[in-house]
């Protein structure tokens, strides 16, 4: 029995070329395309708009700094720090409309395998509150919840 499986495996490997994963491995550059604004591949989401602002800023920062002789730099630097400013706040504002930030959906649904799942709500601010009240009488309380702790009934317990 084993040997005819030993030959029907020389019959297989007589019919490759190359063993797999002896073969030398062709090295692929990578392709390098300008991202388009038609199909799709530049998208402004609040996360790239709060970026770009971010480094706006610093480059207005960089402008304003000792080396700077002219007044037209000086006020360019002005402008463009108002400019970032009033991006960080709209990217702002879309995060918390988009429900990034606070208890709204996602704008994406959480996908396995394909499949949408829906997570189960954690609960807000004040569930946290309720569990937490909770733990502590229990600690102070003589059985906490009402039922018997792992201890003995002669072991002292908080």
């Amino acid at each position: 029995m084993p040997k005819r499986y030993e030959d029907e495996i020389r019959d297989i490997l007589k019919g490759l070329n190359e063993f797999p994963g002896e073969a030398p491995r062709r090295r692929q550059r990578p392709r390098f395309s300008m991202p388009s604004l038609r199909g799709g591949g530049l998208r402004l989401d609040a996360q790239r708009i709060m970026g770009g602002a971010l480094i706006l800023m610093l480059f207005a920062w960089i402008l304003r700094g000792p080396w700077t002789f002219s007044p037209y730099l000086i006020a360019a630097a002005g402008y463009i720090s108002l400019l970032s400013i009033v991006l960080f706040v709209v990217a702002l504002v879309m995060l918390v409309r988009g429900g990034t930030f606070g208890g709204g959906q996602a704008q994406t649904p959480t996908r396995w395998r394909g499949q949408v799942i829906e997570m189960p709500g954690r609960g807000g601010p004040l569930n946290a509150i309720r569990a937490w009240w909770r733990r502590l009488k229990a600690r102070f309380t003589r059985n906490g919840s009402g039922r018997a702790g792992p201890r003995g009934r002669d072991s002292f317990q908080w």
